[in-house]
């Protein structure tokens, strides 16, 4: 008789701890699996391989600028200089150069001996009256004759700062360069532009890959690596975007995304806005500019350069020697002062009773005759630099009825200080955009303020502003908190080093209460971006040893951050990166993504309403670097492989279908047809190209262990 084994049609606990080898007793036991070696547990029973990596393309490595020899650089009209910037490298100034007429170059560099270059940027190009329509490239020649495009083709509509160049690992080298403006635009002056040639170097460079998204038609994947941003567009590379990150300082940089905006955020460094264009080849990239920033006084720094409060008192009509008047600050009022006439008696009188209010004091203010009549208090001393309520006055007499005493304020006291962020003092390391406005915190001299701009104002910090103006507000808590994350939930989450707030109100109303309500005592991991699966908004904390749920418990009234890794703790490895796709149809699960420490990733399958939470192990033949996802379900990978001896990074796109690992897909050319019935055998052979070895094979297929 044929006798059945215990089958486990139910696998929704996936991979557990060691640890939990005898606990069965528990009721996730019978769902769990000793090993989840790379393949993925279904929410409908059982499993499946986890699928393979195809081959997209190499990742950057860190740059080099290329020096510019003296006398290299010409234009056919306006200037040229060769200047170094504050880190040592070459920049070309071009000064209103002007387009010739039938097209033609704009600025010319022989370097007099071919030189490989990777990239191009031109920085702040703007073409007087300038059209969508209008364009200039980039091109090179070997022989100052014939001249081909070096990348893209830019749009001359508006100040552009733009990066030509080839993929990763591609070069063009050649002795003459320059900048060429087509027919459309000729005769037009361009404004004061800057050029710098960039060599990409053997070293690896640290990267991060994340999504950018406009709408759900115009999705990208950024690849940030060391001053570079690679755009890629189905599996297809688009333009290459210049950044200020050095290789060192990818690991923590945090973005914001509203639309065709991107922000990123590192605390030494001016806020990047990355802007998309007409399309995906056409990316500008700056320092994000600001308006009123808040400004501080710091403690150990003396200040002199704010304001004084200046008012005026109008004294018309009133007898020299009779008539008496007070003045009253904050509702004490001074002692009676007689008008001794239009002349600086009565400055002094005005002084004197002025000092004996005991809110301002002997020192702390002084009294000149401006004009007829006119006398000018000007806070000073201990009342210096800072806004004062406008003196109350009252006409004590006895007069004759037409005496006029009036008080205004001719210069509102500003306190002194230097603005809350500056190279000095820090910039904001983390950001988004929440109701129309965009918050910032998290700089290094107030690392637990919150800055919340105009209402629908992006870069306008005016919280002197009324109504709909900015905000600067601090976490009030027992210890100075390091703010790591700022995440619009539910309700807005503030994410510090070591614990977690939300703020009670939905909406945010200058001049209402703002509360920061401590939910957790975790902190999240610095560099890693807190995602949102399943409709849970997700964290690594601090220490990198649990993935949280951040979610409002009912019963208790507060957030509760509870972990989603409690059985395999053992998958979460100090993560560097990680990435979330959504649900790819009905049936699948939400998938995150983690790459580990040790080069190895932990999966996570999610679909909370089946009660189905499954961990798994991957590993390839390398070391997974990082995740990121175009839209919602196209997921990439960045992972360091060695072979032959050379160890690169590459770009690799999750595919269920494939069986391989770095896989590459190439089409036949001519096709083959092949009979019904009939086998054709086909025979590929590895090739050499600019870009190094291709393995058609795949390199190599993974193992699987799932028991």
């Amino acid at each position: 008789m044929v006798s059945f084994g215990k089958s486990w049609p139910n696998l929704s606990a996936g991979e557990l701890d060691a640890g939990l080898a005898a606990r069965e007793d528990l009721s996730f036991y019978d769902k769990g699996l000793k090993s989840a070696r790379n393949v993925l547990c279904l929410p409908t029973g059982g499993f499946r391989d986890r699928g393979g990596l195809v081959h997209v393309d190499y990742v950057r490595g860190q740059l080099e600028a290329i020096d510019i020899p003296p006398g290299s650089v010409t234009t056919p009209s306006g200037s040229v200089e060769i200047i170094e910037d504050p880190n040592g490298e070459p920049i070309i100034i071009v000064t209103d150069p002007v387009v010739p007429n039938g097209g033609g170059y704009i600025v010319r560099v022989d370097f007099g001996a071919p030189v490989e270059v990777h990239l191009v940027d031109a920085i702040d190009f703007e073409v007087e009256g300038a059209a969508a329509a209008d364009a200039w490239r980039v091109e090179y020649s070997h022989d100052a004759s014939t001249w081909t495009a070096f990348g893209n083709t830019f749009d001359a509509d508006g100040k552009q700062s733009r990066r030509a160049g080839l993929g990763p690992r591609q070069s063009i080298t050649a002795r003459y360069w320059r900048v060429f403006g087509t027919v459309a635009i000729e005769g037009r002056e361009f404004a004061a532009a800057e050029l710098r040639f960039w060599r990409e170097t053997d070293e690896l460079s640290n990267v991060k890959a994340f999504g950018f998204a406009y709408d759900t038609t115009a999705t990208y994947l950024m690849v940030h690596t060391d001053r570079n941003i690679e755009v890629y567009d189905a599996r297809e590379r688009r333009a290459s975007i210049p950044a200020p990150h050095r290789h060192a300082d990818i690991a923590i940089v945090n973005r914001a995304q509203s639309l065709d905006t991107l922000l990123q955020f590192h605390s030494d460094y001016a806020p990047w806005r990355v802007f998309r264009y007409s399309d995906a080849g056409n990316w500008d990239a700056r320092e994000q500019a600001f308006e009123n920033v808040p400004r501080e006084q710091f403690d150990g720094t003396s200040y002199t350069n704010g304001k004084n409060e200046k008012q005026e008192v109008l004294t018309l009509n009133m007898t020299d020697g009779s008539d008496r008047f007070t003045l009253s600050y904050a509702g004490k009022v001074s002692p009676g002062i007689t008008y001794a006439g239009n002349d600086a008696d009565t400055a002094n009188n005005i002084a004197t009773a002025l000092a004996a209010i005991e809110d301002i004091g002997a020192g702390n203010v002084t009294v000149t005759k401006t004009d007829n009549n006119t006398f000018t208090v000007e806070f000073v001393g201990d009342l210096a630099q800072q806004e004062h309520p406008v003196l109350g006055y009252q006409f004590l007499g006895p007069g004759d009825g037409d005496e006029i005493l009036q008080v205004s304020r001719v210069q509102e006291g500003e306190k002194g200080g230097e603005d809350i962020f500056s190279a000095a003092r820090g910039y904001p390391s983390c950001g988004t955009f929440y109701q129309s406005r965009l918050l910032m915190g998290g700089m290094r001299s107030r690392p637990a303020t919150v800055l919340f701009s105009v209402l629908g104002d992006y870069f306008n910090f005016d919280i002197e502003l009324t109504g709909d103006g900015a905000l600067s507000l601090a976490i009030d808590d027992d210890q100075i908190k390091r703010i790591r994350h700022i995440y619009p939930g539910r309700s807005l989450g503030i994410f510090t080093d070591d614990a977690e707030f939300w703020v009670t109100d939905r909406v945010i109303v200058k001049g209402e209460p703002i509360s920061f309500a401590k939910g957790t005592r975790r902190g999240v991991k610095i560099g890693l971006d807190v995602l949102e699966a399943d409709d849970q908004t997700l964290f690594v904390q601090a220490d990198g040893g649990a993935v949280r749920a951040f979610s409002y418990a009912e019963g208790l009234q507060s957030f509760v951050a509870p972990s989603l890794s409690r059985l395999a703790p053992h998958l979460v490895k100090d993560p560097g990166d990680w990435t979330v796709r959504r649900g790819a149809s009905a049936r699948g699960a939400e998938l995150v993504f983690l790459a580990n420490s040790d080069g190895s990733a932990g999966v996570c399958a999610l679909m909370a309403d089946e009660e189905f939470l499954a961990w798994h192990n991957w590993d390839t033949d390398g070391k997974f670097m990082s995740f990121g996802t175009e839209g919602a379900d196209e997921v990439y990978a960045v992972i360091e492989r060695t072979a032959g001896g050379v160890t690169t990074r590459r770009l690799e796109a999750y595919d269920e279908t494939s069986l391989y690992d770095a896989a590459v897909i190439r089409a036949l050319d001519p096709a083959i047809d092949v009979a019904a019935g009939s086998r054709a055998r086909i025979t590929w052979r590895a090739r050499r190209s600019s870009c190094g070895w291709m393995a058609v094979r795949g390199d190599p297929q993974r193992s699987r262990t799932a028991r």
